[in-house]
């Protein structure tokens, strides 16, 4: 405590502080000074609970000084280097945490936590490999966290081991079977891993134990659009836009639901109120443009497919759009430059539309290898299936029409979606047609009305093919009629 002179003692007095507070306020430094030299383990847990008080109220930097200061007078209490660690992480000073954690653990070594929180610290920076290490030891000490699944997962999934993150994340609900984030990570894999219903029964769990999580609402919303049950993905999107009116990619995921509908007009007022909220998403104007291109608007699909293709080069679904309007425009060579732009992003998406545009310049055979290596890449995807059961059934050219494989491609479908989508039933039916089965045909195309009728789109073109069945004459069209 610094001397007083006169001059500032009497400042102090006429003030108003009595010399008695003066008096106590000195001794009680002194104290800590004295007791910190004789305790200093218990001044390093006082040091240490202010900086875990500070922590709580998110003064990181005030909270490191305060576990510093304990480490000083205790270097090696273990738990204050775990606490000061913790502070670094959050202030993304990850390479001192990792020399906390580690000089933590040459103290501790059996203590799980400081595994776990190293873990963390590798996985923040980005070193994914030391971070599964790091999990290893957790759960090698403490084999029932299942916290510590839950995290060795995650890395495992940011190494694309997608194989490891399932088995880690099943085996932390089976440990908790209500750790909620735990299932929300594993339904979002088994949505990329195309195993729709497993993910849908995880998020109806969450969901019936917390109704408020607008992340899981939107994520079951998604799932339903992909299996083709657009209106649950509309009833789903609507309550994550409840709980989070704001979310911009909420509004967008329901506007491509209701597009997939047949509700454009709803659909193009929610892609306004996403922009609005967010005009620079690409995941929107990407939508929009798919849903310009579904009612035949083709110029105003491939501006805003030029517009995401802007914000993000590589965006391999902006390119497909793009190589399909210039497709539907007759812009050929164009079409195919841009397909090859799709395939070099995502070989898995680019394909397809690089076979439609093969084939439409007349290379049928590279064409059709190309949509058949697509379909082999998306075995659980419908519409890669449907594409090619459509176009080997109803392309007005006998050199591609493949009835034994149009009917295998339709089936397998229609199968995917139970049989509920209405568009796949109605190329199973044309398919069948074009097989000479024509009471099968007209069946499954009358079951394909009944669903087109339930959304409330029009049914003239399917009564159409169903009057062709009747007459037993299979459906026939030229390329840019089918793509």
């Amino acid at each position: 405590m610094p001397d007083l002179d006169a001059k500032t003692f009497r400042l102090i007095i006429k003030g108003g502080i009595p010399l008695l507070v003066l008096v106590v306020v000195g001794l009680s430094w002194l104290w800590s000074r004295i007791r910190s030299r004789i305790d200093p383990q218990q001044a390093a847990g006082e040091a240490n609970a202010r900086g875990q008080q500070l922590m709580q109220r998110g003064e990181l930097d005030a909270a490191e000084r305060e576990f510093t200061n304990a480490i000083r007078l205790c270097p090696t209490e273990a738990n204050c280097l775990y606490n000061r660690a913790s502070a670094r992480i959050r202030l993304r000073r990850f390479d001192e945490a990792i020399e906390d954690l580690q000089q933590g653990i040459q103290i501790a070594p059996q203590d799980a936590q400081l595994h776990y929180k190293l873990g963390v610290a590798y996985k923040q920076s980005e070193r994914y490999s030391e971070a599964v290490a790091s999990y290893d030891e957790a759960i090698r000490l403490q084999p029932e966290s299942a916290n510590f699944y839950l995290a060795r997962g995650a890395a495992f999934e940011d190494l694309s081991s997608e194989e490891a993150a399932l088995r880690n994340y099943s085996r932390a609900v089976e440990l908790d079977p209500d750790m909620l984030l735990a299932r929300r990570q594993r339904a979002s894999l088994l949505r990329s891993r195309k195993q729709f219903q497993e993910a849908l029964a995880d998020l109806s769990h969450i969901l019936d134990r917390d109704p408020r999580s607008h992340e899981s609402w939107n994520l079951r919303a998604v799932i339903k659009s992909e299996i083709g049950d657009d209106q649950g993905a509309v009833a789903d999107s609507s309550r994550a836009i409840e709980l989070s009116p704001k979310t911009a990619v909420y509004v967008a995921n329901r506007a491509h639901a209701l597009r997939e509908s047949g509700r454009f007009r709803e659909a193009f007022l929610d892609f306004a109120e996403a922009l609005r909220l967010d005009s620079s998403q690409a995941h929107t104007l990407n939508g929009r443009g798919w849903t310009h291109f579904r009612i035949n608007n083709f110029e105003a699909a491939l501006s805003d497919f030029d517009q995401v293709i802007e914000i993000e080069p590589d965006n391999a679904s902006a390119w497909t759009g793009r190589s399909n309007s210039l497709l539907k425009l007759g812009h050929l060579p164009e079409a195919l430059t841009a397909s090859e732009h799709a395939v070099q992003n995502n070989p898995a998406l680019g394909l397809a539309v690089r076979g439609l545009a093969r084939i439409a310049l007349g290379s049928y055979e590279s064409g059709f290898r190309d949509l058949r290596e697509h379909q082999r890449l998306n075995p659980r995807d419908p519409f890669a299936a449907n594409r090619l059961a459509w176009l080997r059934s109803g392309l007005d050219h006998p050199d591609v029409r493949n009835p034994a494989e149009a009917v295998q491609y339709a089936e397998l479908a229609c199968q995917l979606t139970h049989f509920q989508n209405p568009a796949f039933v109605d190329t199973l039916a044309a398919a069948y047609a074009d097989a000479g089965r024509f009471d099968e045909a007209a069946r499954r195309q009358q079951e394909a009305i009944e669903l087109i009728s339930a959304s409330g789109v029009g049914t003239e073109d399917y009564e159409s093919r169903l009057i062709l069945y009747r007459k037993h004459s299979p459906y026939r069209a030229p390329l840019n009629q089918l793509i």
